[in-house]
């Protein structure tokens, strides 16, 4: 599976939900600020547990409307909120999924 991540020029809107034994705790907003097949940073105002909660994230790339699942492996306080790394559950099918439609938007870009 190809590894690069690809940072947009104007973060992209992105959909949380905190998860605890399969039921939704807390949906919450924030901003996509980068994204691989394998991961993404993004920016929240609040702050958030690492690893500890299965979070599912929203997100459109392109047309495409994307749900991924995965956890909060880092986070960094910075004046507004906080910037988190989000390493996605192992999804094949999904990192795929990722990988095209960042490569279908660079080549439009």
């Amino acid at each position: 599976m190809e590894s690069y991540r690809h940072s947009f020029g104007k973060p992209l809107e992105i959909r949380m939900e905190i998860q605890r034994e399969n039921e939704v705790q807390r949906r919450i907003f924030g901003l996509l600020l980068d994204v691989s097949p394998g991961g993404a940073k993004i920016f929240s105002e609040y702050e958030l547990p690492l690893g500890t909660v299965a979070v599912k994230f929203f997100f459109k790339i392109n047309h495409e409307n994307i749900a991924a699942s995965g956890e909060l492996v880092w986070k960094s306080a910075i004046p507004d909120g906080w910037v988190y790394g989000v390493k996605w559950f192992a999804d094949p099918v999904k990192e795929m999924l990722i990988a095209e439609e960042i490569k279908a938007g660079i080549s439009i870009s």
